[in-house]
């Protein structure tokens, strides 16, 4: 994680700029052409386009790369493993599984208390504590043992993902979202949605980067952890929950982006 960091930190003056590039050319590509101009002063129509589909869409992007960015770094210090990320431990799997099952519940029950746009984040989590629960129980603290058991957690929630979205398409044809999470997507995100994901990743991710040192320590060895001040038992556990919980918030709102492990 320090030499991510560095390597962060040496860069900065290359990965700034191209996240202000991407940005605007996201604003300004798409069905509807946007002169750079109107940036500055869109008329009424660009300006709907530009504040009501493309920005949130271009925070949706800033906010899920971040978070699955931060996630793989952790999970690699965690698990030891430099092949851990939250897909290959099947804790993306058991994110969309939840958010699945929260979307069914609110198309069965159309329940007030409980929105779709809580209720699916809410289960998200929970299936991606469980994934995660259920493979370090069964990987056995062996970064071979992890990595299977990962896999095949991910294989058995994508096989009750399909079952669940085949039902759902059954009762509900016309139902887009469905779709959209199993493809992975941040198209239709609204300023909503990125409330929720700000108020979410903002405190975790400035929780991770404020505890770099402690996460260094585990990664070494829990012996170096404790003796640098660290409950490496609790520290792993919080972690993993913050970890599901990025994850949830990610794939609740976005269904499954590709990642690529740092």
């Amino acid at each position: 994680m320090v030499t991510a960091t560095n390597t962060v930190i040496k860069f900065a003056w290359v990965f700034i700029p191209l996240l202000l590039i991407g940005i605007v050319l996201n604003l300004v590509i798409g069905e509807v052409p946007i002169p750079i101009r109107a940036l500055f002063d869109p008329t009424n129509t660009y300006k709907i386009i530009i504040m009501d589909i493309r920005l949130p869409e271009v925070i949706a992007c800033i906010v899920v790369g971040a978070n699955l960015a931060v996630a793989g770094a952790v999970m690699q210090a965690v698990f030891r493993n430099p092949l851990a990320e939250p897909y290959v431990t099947g804790t993306a799997s058991g994110a969309l599984f939840g958010a699945l099952l929260g979307l069914l519940v609110y198309a069965r029950f159309r329940t007030a208390l409980l929105p779709s746009i809580v209720l699916m984040p809410l289960l998200s989590f929970l299936g991606a504590l469980l994934a995660t629960v259920i493979v370090v129980a069964f990987g056995r603290g062996y970064w071979l043992s992890l990595i299977l058991a990962g896999i095949a957690v991910s294989i058995l929630f994508s096989s009750i993902v399909m079952i669940l979205d085949t039902y759902l398409l059954t009762i509900i044809p016309t139902l887009p979202a469905v779709i959209y999470l199993l493809f992975g997507t941040v198209s239709g995100i609204t300023w909503g949605e990125d409330v929720i994901m700000l108020g979410v990743s903002i405190p975790i991710l400035a929780y991770v980067v404020m505890s770099g040192h402690e996460i260094n320590l585990l990664m070494m060895s829990d012996e170096v952890a404790q003796a640098g001040g660290v409950n490496p038992r609790l520290f792993r556990n919080l972690l993993i929950v913050l970890v599901g919980l990025l994850t949830a918030v990610t794939v609740s709102f976005t269904g499954i982006i590709g990642f690529v492990g740092s």
